[in-house]
């Protein structure tokens, strides 16, 4: 395999990229000046180095000392509140929006139709934790399904607020 078409079969790899479009990024490298590339390059690998994780939510920062990101961190942040949304780049159109200031948790995917083990699909123990503690400390009130109107999403919503509903200190919630 060339070069050509093994960064092709790379690119392909990312979610809605097909054959053409990865053969149109490569010409488009290839028709770069070379200090793009570079760029692009040193952008990829800071990934590694100057991205993280958020400890509560889940949701990807750039590492600034801390554990938690600035929504997590926040003393505006309404904690009643938690809205469950399926990755990280959901997130930006919801801040984007200021209409919302509650919590966030991003639960990492939604579950295939038919699909009944979530322990490998997604966060759920994660959530379900996250949930509990923030019904004992009497502060959570809330938890909000915020996933597509797809049979997927729906599929998830659904599975989830059964599980949610099962949990025994989640009885106080809307």
């Amino acid at each position: 395999m060339d070069s050509l078409d093994r960064l092709a079969r790379m690119f392909r790899d990312f979610p809605g990229i097909g054959e053409r479009q990865a053969m149109r990024f490569v010409h488009f490298l290839l028709s770069s000046h070379s200090d793009y590339k570079k760029d692009l390059l040193r952008a990829i690998s800071e990934l590694d180095h100057k991205v993280t994780q958020c400890v509560e939510c889940f949701r990807y920062f750039e590492e600034d000392g801390h554990e938690r990101c600035d929504i997590c961190e926040s003393s505006h942040t309404d904690k009643s509140v938690l809205l469950v949304l399926e990755k990280d780049a959901d997130v930006k159109a919801i801040v984007a929006s200021r209409a919302y200031q509650g919590g966030i948790f991003i639960i990492g995917s939604v579950l295939p139709l038919g699909a009944t083990d979530t322990k490998k699909t997604f966060r759920r123990d994660e959530l379900l934790k996250r949930i509990e503690a923030g019904v004992k400390s009497g502060v959570l009130k809330e938890v909000i399904l915020g996933f597509y109107l797809t049979p997927h999403g729906e599929h998830t919503t659904d599975i989830l607020r059964q599980m949610i509903q099962m949990s025994p200190s989640a009885q106080s919630l809307k």
